[in-house]
């Protein structure tokens, strides 16, 4: 009796684990990345309305659904050249809790600081292979 128990609790425990884990469907997927896109779209509007009307500022994002972490990310890259100095920086944020996840900041061509959670990088090249789990999966 106390086998049949243990695999009727087993089947039920898998089961329920399977289903909690079963990937989205195309169809759900679709919706999801299409949320993070307006929420990424509303949080430039809203955030940066104005950044790219200033002199010498090339301002842009990209947004990311990662179906693997469940979360929207949105990566921020603002250039702002002058006569005197080219900077250039790039934010990245878990739009979900509204949380800098990391950033880089490059000051005429020298890396100034490059971090994405507790992982430091000392290039640009660094930097995107930090990004490819947030937003390349």
């Amino acid at each position: 009796m106390f086998k049949i128990c243990f695999i009727i609790v087993m089947l039920i425990s898998f089961s329920t684990l399977h289903a909690a884990t079963a990937p989205a469907t195309a169809t759900e997927a679709y919706a999801l990345s299409e949320r993070c896109a307006k929420s990424a779209a509303q949080t430039w509007k809203t955030q940066y309305k104005d950044i790219d009307k200033e002199k010498g500022v090339i301002a842009s994002y990209e947004n990311h659904y990662s179906l693997e972490k469940n979360r929207c990310y949105f990566r921020e890259i603002i250039t702002t050249v002058t006569k005197e100095s080219t900077t250039i920086m790039e934010s990245l944020f878990d739009i979900n809790d509204n949380k800098q996840l990391g950033g880089l900041q490059i000051f005429n061509g020298k890396l100034i600081g490059c971090q994405v959670l507790s992982s430091k990088c000392n290039s640009q090249v660094e930097w995107g292979q930090l990004l490819v789990p947030y937003m390349n999966n």
